[in-house]
């Protein structure tokens, strides 16, 4: 389950998507620090297959834990993935 909001402007839609443990959580890596903002990656959760449905709609997607980014991975939709504070993080564009 995870925590995905669709944020829509200038002709974008981007999809926030987090593992359903992170949200409200401060990550750190060395000197930075990201916190998972409720208020950009939702407030609903959402199983795998509402996220594949939303992924279809969305020209942006912005995931981060290691469990949506593993899940992305296997679908095919993620290619590369980096690791932030023990974490995943990836972020797909699409062009069109």
């Amino acid at each position: 389950m995870f925590y995905a909001k669709m944020h829509k402007g200038e002709g974008q839609k981007i999809l926030a998507i987090c593992d359903k443990d992170l949200l409200g959580k401060t990550l750190i890596s060395k000197d930075i620090k990201i916190f998972i903002d409720p208020k950009f990656y939702g407030e609903k959760i959402f199983d795998k297959g509402e996220i594949l449905s939303m992924i279809s709609e969305s020209s942006i997607i912005n995931a981060f834990g290691n469990e949506i980014v593993k899940f992305l991975i296997e679908e095919g939709i993620v290619k590369n993935a980096k690791e932030f504070g023990g974490q995943l993080h990836a972020q797909v564009y699409k062009i069109l």
